[in-house]
């Protein structure tokens, strides 16, 4: 919370075998930013994840990933994008099995 307080723009990785606790702790977070007046995204690499998230969406859909990825492909939209400002405003991005992403 002191990362996401300072905007220093940290990252973190979680990782925990299933049933111990990483959903839970992900609400939390989002929970938290929320309560302080800050905006939260929920992103997961598949729908499922995103169920597990309050508001969650595919990140494929959300931030425009291209499904089908290549060593040429790029990841683009404008500043103006609906997609660049959520990344923008967002405090904390949650991305739910991140490392299921290729």
């Amino acid at each position: 919370m002191e990362a996401i307080d300072a905007d220093n723009g940290r990252i973190f990785f979680i990782d925990g075998l299933g049933g111990t606790g990483m959903t839970y702790l992900y609400r939390a977070i989002l929970t938290i930013v929320k309560l302080r007046g800050k905006f939260g995204l929920p992103v997961g690499s598949s729908c499922i994840a995103t169920t597990l998230l309050h508001r969650g969406k595919a990140a494929y859909k959300t931030l425009g990933i291209p499904v089908t990825v290549h060593a040429s492909s790029t990841w683009k939209f404008s500043k103006q994008d609906v997609k660049a400002q959520l990344v923008k405003y967002a405090a904390v991005i949650v991305w739910d099995e991140a490392t299921m992403t290729h």
